[in-house]
Order: structure tokens, then sequence, then C-alpha cells
């Protein structure tokens, strides 16, 4: 791992690293009052291509907030444009809404005005049919999924189980979600830690098979994950997570409850991390990126990649 001295990398809160047509592109994330008007917020989306990052970063799209919290996003790209699912704070119920570089496309959780949302995310490695698959949080407390036909009406409501984070990745046969159970533990970043599990889920994201825990009971605070195909009947999956004492990359072997950890190596502050995020690029390349003491006068973003044998 090495760190990036980005101008101003203090302001970031939260990242994302995505494989595109471009290449593998790292987001970060910023929110602040607007210009001259102390009482209204926005938050900037950044980009750039990893192997081009320096000390600046492009602005991508700015999403107006009504509040000063910093909001929970994911990006992926369609169609050569990227598209974002954002949480809408609104006090004390969170709506979600998806969007392009310039506009609001969606609101999935229209239809649920009463429930709170956050933590949304992009199903992983859908092709084409990325956007029409959004998972998110309801109420702290379970796992739902929201499902679109035509990307803008997100009329089917699933939920999956009661977890306080959840990423879900699309397999051959269905459906894997990697999800977190809250456990006891001081918060790190206003994030409570817990224990990681995996599951395979049917078409429908209904559960199928036996839960497994990759890092046994390890305690985690934030995570994501990945697909890469081996061929018509292996996958590998990778998950790197923020931990109670560090941060790990575990790779899967030839079953689910088979993980094995690979070291992230660099001089950082192994308790204070957050945001973890990775990508796998089709040549089965693993990219990893982390905010160090996130929104403070210390703050590092720190990257690397792996081969991931397949």
């Amino acid at each position: 791992m090495s760190t990036r001295h980005l101008r101003d990398v203090s302001r970031f809160h939260s990242i994302r690293v995505a494989d595109t047509s471009a290449g593998v592109m790292i987001f970060a994330s910023s929110t602040s009052p607007v210009e001259g008007q102390a009482s209204q917020y926005e938050t900037k989306i950044w980009g750039s291509l990893l192997e081009d990052l320096g000390e600046d970063m492009a602005e991508v799209t700015v999403v107006p907030q009504l509040l000063p919290a910093p909001p929970r996003w994911d990006v992926i790209q369609r169609d050569g444009t990227y598209r974002f699912v954002f949480e809408q704070g609104g006090g004390a119920v969170n709506s979600l809404t998806v969007r392009d570089t310039e506009e609001i496309i969606a609101v999935p959780s229209k239809k649920h005005p009463l429930v709170s949302f956050s933590q949304p995310r992009f199903f992983r490695d859908l092709g084409p049919r990325g956007e029409s698959f959004v998972s998110a949080i309801a109420d702290d407390k379970q796992l739902v999924v929201f499902q679109s036909s035509d990307r803008t009406n997100y009329s089917k409501f699933l939920r999956v189980g009661d977890w306080s984070d959840g990423v879900i990745l699309s397999r051959t046969n269905g459906f894997l979600v990697f999800c977190k159970e809250t456990a006891p533990g001081p918060a790190r970043n206003e994030i409570l830690p817990g224990i990681i599990h995996s599951a395979p889920l049917d078409k429908a994201c209904r559960s199928v098979g036996k839960t497994t825990k990759p890092l046994g009971d390890r305690l985690v605070y934030e995570f994501d994950a990945d697909i890469i195909q081996v061929n018509e009947e292996k996958e590998r999956f990778v998950l790197l997570a923020t931990t109670i004492d560090d941060i790990v990359l575990a790779v899967s072997g030839e079953s689910l409850g088979d993980f094995t950890t690979i070291e992230v190596s660099g001089d950082y502050a192994k308790m204070d991390l957050s945001s973890p995020a990775l990508a796998l690029s089709f040549s089965g390349t693993c990219h990893v990126a982390f905010l160090e003491a996130p929104q403070t006068s210390n703050a590092r973003l720190w990257v690397g990649s792996t081969p991931i044998q397949r």
C-alpha cells in the first residue's frame, strides 16, 4: 500500500473504487455548506483514474443536501455515464435517490415514506443490469433490496435479513450477500462493530444455503466486497474490512467457508481507518483503497493492488 498526497484530502468522508470502461476509477466525497449560503449544503463527488491519481481529483457531480451530515453513496458506470445512489437526509427519515451527474433519475424509496434508509449499494457484477438493483439498510436493522425493470421505477421491494450493513454480489445461479450483524464494542466514526456473515441467495434474494463467517468472530466496522468469475462453474470473492485493530483483505477458496487473508502492508494507524473500497478488474487484479484519520489534519488516502489467483 502507498499514500497519495492529495490536496485537501482531509475534506473526504467516503471513497469508492470502480472498474470502468476507461480503467479503474477512485471516487471521493465531501460535504460542506454551499458557498455564500451557510444554511444550505452540498455533497461533491470527485474522481480520478487510479493510475493518474495526483494532487487533485476532478469534480464529477454536485448533490444538494438538506442537512450537514455526509451521506452514504455508491457509484457504477453504465452506457458511458456514471450512476449514483445516495442517502437523502430528511431529519428523522432518510430517502434514497438514483441519479446521473446532472439530475435525479429515480427515488427507489418513494413508496416507503415512513421508513429510513441508509448505506445504499448497487449490486456488484451485474453488467448492464447493475443500476436495476439497489440494496440498503431499513431503519438501521434490516437489509432490503429495491428492483427496477426499467431503471426508473423501483416497484419491487424485498426484505433480505436482519443485518446492519450489506453488499450483494451477482452469481451465475443467484446472488451472494456479505452482511454485518451488530455486536458489542466501541463505535468508530459513529459506526458500531459487528461480525461479517456470507450467505447464498436465490434469484429472488431468498437465503438458500448455509451462512458462514468469512472472518470468524473478528469485529468489523466497514467493508466492501467484489467477485471475479474464474470459469463457468467457479468464482472467487474478495472482502476488504476495517476491523477493531487493523484492515483485512480476504479471498475465498474452494468454498465460502474457506477464506485466506492477504497482508495489507503500510505504516497506517491501524485503529483509525475508514471507508474501505475495492474493485476487481477483468484481468484479476484487486484494487483497494481506504482513508486514514478521515476529516482530520492527519488524513491520508491509501491505495494498492494485488493479483488474485483465478
